[in-house]
């Protein structure tokens, strides 16, 4: 009974018996609790895109004497008198495992003999063990503080990856510390505070959400006593073995193929979700740890794994089947279609570009003709217009809109780009000119956003993809009908005064549920609904999305970018909606002018072939610059502004799809991005010289948004930019081509001859839309 009173990471507990002082480390086996708890939250907190997922070697309990737990345990209890707090059950402190990266001098748990702390100066790793953290040394390491003087903390382990560094050469493996941080009522910002040195009034901690300043979360406690060291993440790269195995022949040979990497990436994955023992681990058979092999490096197979092998092969034969194999032959190009359709008058060019280059001629083919040059609005005068991407074969796109690809699903080539396109050719559907037309009621695409599919609940195949598309159609759902009924009749009923809702028909918003909201004025019945809705993934809108994405699996990812370009109206409330249109507010600075609500935010998906050029540019540039050490984003990629001329009602309600026009510059920089060779068609002049303008103040990029249509709303774009070293300028250089030597970007700052910033960058690739923005006039 007494151990019931005891911290379990107390000497003093009885679990420990044999530890103390001298032996503060408890290695952990692979059976344990804690074990599959840690590596659970170290492999679903690995978001950085880039980064392979690294194997777990072992893990630690990290343990204390009673005397170090109780300021800890102290501090719990005064949380726990927080109003903020009060009535809260479950975990009523905010008491959460996170991680932290720092450096080690010595090579502690590089193997099972190594567990003595050193007692080097500068080994911060041994020194939190030893007495855990001090706020005093905050900053020691990195200078830049986003969130003030504090001790920084994340859920997200490749985060704290970043930080992790062996100041010994000779050290093979990486040391990550997972801490007890009492998180209490925390104040989330998206935005730096650099001067804090304690949380605001009411408050506990600070969480930084990613959005605007940040990629990835951050939590800040100001007390030492907040926080305590829990367990140590020894992490890193098998060694290479000599000699194969006759299994590992086998797979070796199966490997060498064009689609090498995929299938590794397959093996890879299986493995992890099926860990074995490695008997090549430099720790004792019994201390069992997960083999994850790295890219391109030889699979160790032993005989526990052979029981896995069928299955393994299972998965190879199906990504087979749809990656063809052709040993070292060039794979052979899809086969024309016999007769094209041809494009209506007002159809695009055969490009499908107005990006002011032509289509590359294949064999057997002739070149696109070139389109027109566009006129496009930019931000101070200079014009930025789509390109960057390679052209297509015209005799390769879609015999209906012109404008995608043909769908080729391994061995033949279908003469549309999908369904969709396939059902209004066979329906006899006119392709849009601009102007955004009711999808037949045959069509395969939601009636609303007409991007996304209808839904079916098994049963029925309702008129559009979700609640959030029949809400945007027709008003608010109400028991008794459906936003997707199939005869023809609308589903929408007039609005409710706001004191009858109560009592209403109206239902939740959240996917599949038909319970009534939980009050007058609200759209969920829960808050587990409310909390729902605003993470749906943005394609299906049925599951919530994945953390650090727009949608909620690969599935989705691939679904989005096989149809792209395309924009997917965000939901009001969701989360990202709220991000964007924050920004929106707070970024509009014109004095005289009060900022205009926002409407409605479209995610704008690009195809993956102009994403992997841009994150390429991205790439190179946080290589030249380590912005990520410096606590910055990757490249130091930013959203700007940019504003440009709308010709047809893209945005408007109802409307999600390109126009042809080619004087149409909104349409032209979603569908393939800027291009800078088009600079100058509108004004013939830069403030910076040639380049791309954007803006970080939405009131600026606001003056060149211009409608050349019939519309209620303006429109403005919202990109993602590869700042990386900015060149400050106060005054006009009209000559730039290319920014300065040693710098990647102009940052234009007010004071000299500006009155709001400017972003200019020079490449191509430095820049892609993210969103779209409606707001009133």
């Amino acid at each position: 009974m007494a151990s019931t009173h005891v911290d379990e990471f107390s000497f003093d507990h009885p679990q420990n018996h044999g530890h103390g002082k001298w032996r503060r480390l408890k290695l952990l086996k692979l059976e344990d609790e804690h074990y599959s708890t840690i590596s659970r939250k170290f492999y679903r907190g690995w978001k950085h895109p880039n980064k392979t997922k690294p194997q777990i070697r072992a893990i630690f309990k990290i343990l204390y004497p009673d005397a170090s737990l109780k300021p800890f345990h102290r501090y719990r209890a005064y949380v726990l008198t927080s109003p903020a707090l009060r009535g809260k059950v479950k975990n009523p402190v905010n008491e959460q495992l996170l991680f932290h990266g720092t450096n080690r001098s010595c090579k502690l748990v590089e193997d099972t003999g190594r567990i003595l702390l050193c007692g080097l100066m500068d080994c911060n790793l041994c020194s939190v063990i030893r007495n855990s953290f001090d706020v005093k040394r905050c900053g020691s390491k990195n200078k830049f503080k986003r969130f003030g003087n504090g001790i920084y903390t994340t859920s997200c382990s490749s985060k704290a990856d970043d930080y992790t560094y062996n100041a010994d050469e000779s050290a093979k493996l990486r040391v990550m510390v997972v801490s007890r941080v009492v998180v209490g009522n925390p104040l989330t910002r998206r935005t730096n505070a650099t001067s804090l040195t304690e949380p605001p009034e009411g408050y506990h901690s600070v969480i930084g959400e990613p959005g605007i300043d940040l990629n990835y979360e951050e939590t800040v406690v100001y007390d030492n006593d907040a926080i305590r060291p829990a367990f140590l993440i020894v992490y890193g790269d098998m060694p290479v073995v000599e000699g194969k195995t006759k299994i590992q022949s086998i797979i070796a040979n199966l490997f060498k193929t064009p689609c090498q990497t995929v299938l590794l990436g397959c093996v890879r994955e299986f493995l992890f979700k099926n860990p074995v023992a490695d008997s090549s681990s430099s720790f004792p058979p019994n201390d069992q740890t997960l083999y994850y092999p790295a890219p391109g490096e030889l699979i160790h197979l032993n005989v526990d794994m052979s029981s896995h092998i069928p299955l393994a092969l299972s998965i190879l034969g199906t990504l087979a089947s749809h990656y063809p194999l052709g040993g070292s032959q060039k794979p052979q190009a899809p086969p024309p279609a016999a007769a094209p359709v041809a494009a209506p008058p007002n159809a695009p060019s055969a490009s499908g570009q107005t990006n002011g280059t032509a289509a590359q001629p294949s064999a057997g083919s002739t070149a696109a003709p070139k389109p027109s040059n566009a006129s496009i609005t930019s931000n101070t005068g200079s014009n930025s217009i789509p390109g960057g991407l390679n052209p297509i074969n015209p005799i390769a796109l879609c015999d209906y809109c012109q404008l995608r690809p043909k769908h080729f699903d391994g061995s033949k080539t279908h003469p549309y780009c999908g369904k969709t396109c396939a059902n209004k050719k066979l329906n006899g559907v006119a392709p849009s000119n601009g102007q955004a037309n009711n999808v037949s009621a045959n069509s395969g695409n939601c009636h609303f956003c007409h991007n996304r599919p209808k839904y079916s609940d098994g049963n029925k195949t309702h008129d559009y993809c979700s609640k959030a598309c029949a809400r945007s159609a027709n008003g608010p759902q109400r028991r008794g009908t459906t936003s997707g009924s199939t005869n023809g009749r609308n589903a929408s009923h007039s609005p409710l005064p706001t004191s009858q809702q109560a009592s209403s028909t109206a239902i939740c918003q959240a996917p599949g549920c038909q319970n009534p909201p939980h009050s007058a004025g609200q759209d969920y019945c829960s808050i587990a609904h409310k909390t729902l809705g605003e993470t749906l993934c943005l394609m299906c809108l049925q599951a919530p999305k994945m953390a650090n994405s727009h949608f909620c699996s690969q599935t989705c990812i691939d679904d989005a970018e096989s149809k792209g370009p395309m924009i997917l109206e965000v939901p009001q409330g969701h989360v990202t909606f709220k991000s964007v249109a924050e920004q929106f507010k707070a970024s509009w600075r014109h004095t005289g002018s009060s900022c205009p609500p926002v409407r409605r935010v479209y995610k704008i998906v690009t195809p993956a072939q102009s994403l992997a050029a841009y994150n390429a540019y991205r790439a190179a540039v946080e290589a030249r610059g380590q912005f990520v050490s410096s606590g910055r984003s990757a490249g130091n990629e930013n959203r700007r502004w940019h504003g440009t001329k709308r010709s047809c009602n893209l945005g408007d309600k109802g409307h999600t799809q390109f126009c042809s026009n080619t004087s149409c510059s909104l349409c032209s920089i979603m569908r393939s991005s800027f291009d800078i060779t088009l600079w100058g068609k509108k004004t013939g002049w830069g403030r910076f010289g040639k380049g791309i303008y954007t803006s970080s103040t939405s009131s600026k990029s606001n003056d060149y948004s211009q409608n050349d249509c019939k519309s209620p709303l303006k429109a403005i774009l919202l990109n993602k930019v590869v700042v990386g070293k900015g060149c400050k300028l106060l005054q006009d250089n009209t000559t730039l081509t290319a920014p300065p030597a040693g710098f990647d970007s102009v940052l234009a700052e007010k004071g000299g001859s500006l009155n709001y910033d400017e972003l200019v960058v020079y490449n191509n690739d430095a820049i892609r839309p993210s969103f779209l923005v409606m707001y009133e006039p």
